[in-house]
């Protein structure tokens, strides 16, 4: 039996030879041959998967079992790098350490690796060792590494690698990203990766603390303030949109740092309580107001008014002490809660009869320091 594959434009463009086929492990030509369909007689029998999803690993594989390496090796392609000024410069190979002015592969490089880190998943996938083991080689030792190559490891091989207790590749992409870990935070892709990642498995921590290394935290109370928003009782709130010249990595970080220190919350009522005055001075008044879903930022810079009370900033960069179950924690999920995505919620409000909170599935109250 011969297999043919191919492309949505070509569907028949390629074959591999029942010959070739024989030296597969007979669990990965099972997995082969579990789609696609058999045409002919019993003497001559061709399976065709016509179009695929892993063409490009199917070809690398054909050439493999063919002479025993693939593209970009043999047959052999050119590498190239960039350096600071955009020029292309060829990579001068694995032998020698790459000079501080290469900044990036070339875009033909890098999907030449994108397609080795294909090679090395349709190994793992297909059940076939030995092929997963020369490709997880390659990816260590046969191209240049940096900061998109780094994303593409621990997005696409990392886990793979956890799973089977490869430890040297494990170890090979936590240096790539100890190396490039600025870099890596920077891409478009890093954010979604993290967030999607964080609940998942062990490689949300990884990312999250790398995250939180390499970006600043400095002046993170003022978190909050960088988020445009008009709180108005009279309109329907509009979703924070964030401007051109914002760059939301600068502060993100800060969020992720507040999320994994405990400090982001969220209102679960709409009340109000205490607005502290310069120096925390405690003057009695109901000044200080929220309302459910807001985003609030836990201040421990100094204690509460008593052990059911939090301190708190909002975006406004007001502080207040409220009491703590009006408030909670934005899990490590990045407040991956309808209600903490959409923003702040308003409402018509009335207040109750205490006039402390307005009405809702919970009655609370916030506390004021100096109430006996």
């Amino acid at each position: 039996m011969a297999v043919i594959f191919g492309t949505k434009e070509n569907p028949d463009k390629q074959l591999i030879t029942a010959h070739h086929l024989g030296k597969l492990p007979q669990e990965t030509l099972d997995k082969i041959l579990g789609s696609g369909q058999s045409i002919g007689g019993d003497d001559v029998r061709v399976h065709r998967l016509g179009s695929t999803g892993w063409y490009n690993s199917l070809v690398r594989l054909q050439q493999y079992l063919d002479h025993g390496n693939y593209y970009p090796f043999n047959p052999s392609a050119a590498m190239h790098v960039l350096d600071d000024a955009d020029k292309v410069i060829k990579w001068p190979g694995p032998t020698v350490n790459a000079t501080s002015n290469m900044v990036r592969n070339a875009d033909a490089t890098h999907n030449m690796f994108l397609k080795e880190v294909g090679l090395y998943r349709f190994a793992h996938l297909f059940k076939y060792p030995e092929l997963r083991e020369v490709s997880a080689s390659k990816l260590r030792t046969s191209y240049p590494i940096f900061a998109r190559e780094t994303l593409a490891l621990l997005e696409h091989v990392y886990r793979i690698a956890l799973e089977i207790e490869d430890q040297t590749t494990v170890d090979f992409i936590l240096e790539c990203f100890e190396k490039h870990r600025d870099g890596v935070v920077k891409q478009p892709e890093f954010l979604n990766t993290l967030r999607t990642s964080v609940k998942r498995d062990p490689l949300g921590l990884v990312l999250l603390e790398h995250y939180i290394t390499s970006a600043s935290l400095a002046e993170a109370d003022q978190l909050l303030a960088q988020i445009p928003r008009v709180v108005k009782q009279e309109r329907e709130p509009t979703p924070v949109v964030l401007k051109a010249e914002e760059k939301p990595g600068e502060y993100l970080a800060k969020v992720v740092d507040a999320v994994y220190n405990g400090r982001l919350v969220v209102a679960v009522h709409d009340g109000y309580g205490t607005l502290l005055g310069p120096g925390y001075g405690y003057t009695r008044n109901r000044d200080f107001k929220f309302v459910r879903s807001e985003l609030l930022l836990i201040d421990h810079s100094r204690p509460a008014s008593g052990r059911h009370n939090s301190i708190v900033l909002n975006s406004r960069g007001e502080r207040g002490d409220i009491l703590s179950t009006l408030i909670k924690q934005v899990p490590l999920g990045l407040g991956a809660t309808a209600e903490v995505n959409a923003g702040i919620s308003n409402r018509s409000a009335t207040l109750d009869r205490e006039m402390r909170t307005y009405p809702g599935s919970a009655r609370a109250r916030s506390r004021s320091p100096t109430r006996l």
